[in-house]
């Protein structure tokens, strides 16, 4: 399923790559949804086979390194938003989001740095002494699961003030396809929300208990659907809600528009005084 979304969020950038900010970022991380997946593909294979051993392990590796470093564009993209959020910000403001964002960054980079030291210090040809050590399941996903609550903290105090910014949009909406515009960027937003939701709940519970693989699952369909969602929205509310007012224009509008932008002199001041009136 995670590849399915992040096949989608590829043909979206493709799409709109023109318009979206940020666009060459965006690619680095669509790569690294894609790398993860691929990755944890391979893992179920090699767990369906019954043939659990030094690639599995490697795999686990590199899964963990790839989803950390997705992490930290994932960081970006929303602090990105929530301060494009925030019509007139001061400094401290800024400088908040920012330093909000380092402290996620910072938890995700001790995880990083402990996969390192699981690998060095388990046995390679066994996953479940890399997955179970203390370094990995111990102080790294410890730290990964502080860091995940803090950017579900970022998280929610977005999309509430994003879906309130659509709400509040859709009351000056009248048009049936308007209405539906609305409702799918609303939807989209829930979407993603709800995977976080879920992810939270296993990552949790892998700390608490020992290390499962639905965790790394969810990781991997978490990072898909939200790159997935940046692409299909954009990063900024500017973004958001220029896409959804650009493709409520009909083919007749954008026709009229091009007609009138060519009309000679002659014909302009009729065109004010239409407007005028």
């Amino acid at each position: 399923m995670g590849a399915a979304f992040t096949i989608s969020a590829l043909v979206n950038w493709s799409r709109r790559y023109q318009k979206n900010k940020k666009v060459i970022i965006q690619l680095v991380p669509l790569f690294l949804s894609l790398a993860l997946n691929i990755f944890m593909c391979s893992i179920g294979n090699d767990a369906l086979n019954g043939t659990l051993g030094k690639h599995t392990t490697v795999l686990a590796f590199l899964t963990s390194n790839v989803s950390d470093t997705m992490q930290y564009y994932l960081t970006y993209f929303m602090a990105l938003r929530l301060l494009s959020l925030m019509p007139h910000k001061r400094q401290w403001q800024t400088n908040s989001v920012k330093a909000f964002s380092g402290v996620i960054v910072a938890c995700y980079f001790v995880d990083h740095i402990m996969t390192y030291a699981a690998i060095a210090t388990t046995d390679i040809n066994s996953l479940g002494s890399f997955t179970s050590s203390y370094y990995f399941n111990g102080v790294g996903k410890t730290s990964a699961t502080i860091g995940l609550f803090f950017y579900l903290t970022m998280v929610s105090t977005v999309d509430v003030w994003l879906l309130l910014k659509i709400r509040n949009s859709q009351r000056a909406l009248s048009r049936e396809t308007s209405l539906e515009a609305s409702h799918t960027q609303s939807f989209i937003i829930l979407l993603s929300f709800g995977t976080k939701i879920a992810e939270c709940v296993f990552k949790l519970l892998s700390v608490l208990t020992t290390y499962t693989a639905l965790d790394s699952y969810l990781r991997a369909l978490n990072c898909s659907v939200e790159i997935w969602s940046i692409t299909e929205l954009g990063i900024t509310v500017e973004e958001i809600m220029y896409s959804k007012n650009a493709s409520l224009e009909s083919p007749q509008s954008q026709m009229t528009k091009g007609s009138t932008l060519k009309r000679p002199a002659a014909g302009a001041s009729q065109s004010v005084g239409l407007d005028d009136a």
